[in-house]
């Protein structure tokens, strides 16, 4: 997945998913649903995505898993955003923020912070994005996270758009 290679990458993951079906390993099976979920979220099939992170999350409420719940909740934001349901995006991502603070896990915050700052950017509410951006980097930076970079550059991003509509 990490080289690009998505159907290689399925096919692995049915593999997987099969195995942990025949075993009957829940959290297994839970976690193989949310990466392909995630593969199809990368190769832009959202109604396929939908459905395999849909399973992932059943299974990972079912079975409590709470801290990745919000992970796969937060999967299902980013489906439903690009899918243009802003609104159902965001009880995702609200509901994964809220989950990510009880369980302490500030990357996670961060990370979805990112991605509500995707959104408020398609709806072009630009100053709200900037304000979580600055959230998210200044979290990812405390925490020497590896995603520090590509919360900077979307922060940049951001930015500029700010700079380009005062100036209009």
């Amino acid at each position: 997945m990490n080289k690009g290679l998505l159907d290689e990458a399925l096919r692995y993951c049915e593999r997987s998913r099969t195995i942990r079906e025949e075993i009957s390993d829940q959290v297994g099976l839970a976690q193989s649903f949310n990466i392909i979920g995630f593969i199809y979220r990368n190769k832009g099939m959202w109604d396929e995505a939908l459905k395999y992170c849909e399973r992932s999350r059943a299974i990972r409420e079912e079975i409590g898993d709470q801290a990745k719940l919000a992970h796969t909740l937060n999967n299902l934001g980013v489906i439903y955003m690009n899918k243009g349901l802003w609104e159902e995006a965001m009880k995702y991502y609200e509901r994964s923020q809220a989950i990510y603070k009880e369980t302490g896990n500030l990357v996670g915050m961060a990370l979805t912070l990112c991605d509500i700052a995707n959104l408020y950017e398609k709806q072009t509410r630009i100053s709200e994005a900037e304000q979580l951006l600055e959230q998210a980097v200044a979290i990812f930076e405390n925490k020497g996270s590896r995603e520090l970079n590509n919360a900077r550059k979307q922060l940049d991003k951001i930015r500029e758009l700010q700079l380009s509509a005062s100036q209009k």
